[in-house]
This record gives C-alpha cells, structure tokens and sequence, in this order.
C-alpha cells in the first residue's frame, strides 16, 4: 500500500573522483593490498575526494499519510567515510535537505598524517559507506599511500 509504491534499490556509485591540487582524477576502488601503485600523497596534505553518482540514483517514491493520501518523496544519500591513517574534515556527508531545501554537498576532504608521524611509507585504507533512507546500501574500499 499503495499500489504505486516500488522496491527499493541499494545506492551505488560511478566512480569516486579524487582531487590533488590542481588535479582531479579516478582514485581507483579496491584493497590497499590489491593495488600495485595507490595514489601518493605527502605526509600532512590534504586531498579532496568526491563520489560521483549514476543519474537516477536517487529514487522517487511514495508513501501513505495519515489523512488515506499518498505522497511523493525523493531519496537523500548519506555518506559515511572511515580509515585506518589520516582523518576527513567530516566523518559524515551528504544527507538532509536544509531549511532552504538544498542538498548537501557529498564531497570530503582526507587528510594525510603529519610527517611527524609519518617516518617511512604508510598505506591509509580508506572506506566509504553510501546509504539511501529507505536502509539500502554499498559500501567501497580504496587506498592512498602516504610517504614522508
């Protein structure tokens, strides 16, 4: 109920993009160990990375309200970023729709360790979680080497 309503699909990504400097390229999907040549950064800099979504991927949908109606929604997606070296400017992006009815941007920053803390090469796995409000999900893994 009712009759218009749909499945709901897991949320997916074309690709993730990263941006170093002036640069913006594919950072490239899949284990620290099954990489041969990660993307490198230096110890303390900052990269930016953005997850490029499939048109459609966010779903229209309907729902019953309480006065027997139907009304029509459109998914938000939330991203969850996590890793094992570094930190992000935000653990989350993505999401809600603000009071003036703009998205948020899905984009995040990763910053590598200081070089401090940084003596010898070291690869940051990086994970990424992408959820939709209807609990689908996907999940995706990448690498960045940090060197000293």
């Amino acid at each position: 109920v009712p009759a218009e309503r749909t499945a709901n699909h897991n949320p997916t990504l074309t690709e993730l993009r990263v941006r170093q400097g002036q640069e913006e390229r594919p950072l490239v999907l899949g284990r620290c160990i099954d990489q041969a040549a990660p993307l490198t950064v230096r110890a303390g800099e900052r990269v930016e990375l953005l997850p490029i979504e499939p048109d459609g991927l966010r779903e229209t949908y309907v729902l019953p309200t309480f006065e027997g109606e139907v009304r029509q929604f459109t998914e938000t997606i939330e991203y969850q970023w996590y890793t094992s070296s570094g930190t992000f400017a935000s653990l989350g992006s993505g999401g809600k729709r603000d009071a003036f009815g703009n998205l948020p941007g899905v984009d995040n920053t990763f910053r590598a360790k200081p070089a401090k803390d940084v003596s010898e090469a070291v690869d940051a796995e990086l994970w990424i979680v992408q959820r939709d409000e209807r609990l689908g999900e996907a999940w995706y893994q990448s690498c960045i080497r940090v060197t000293p």
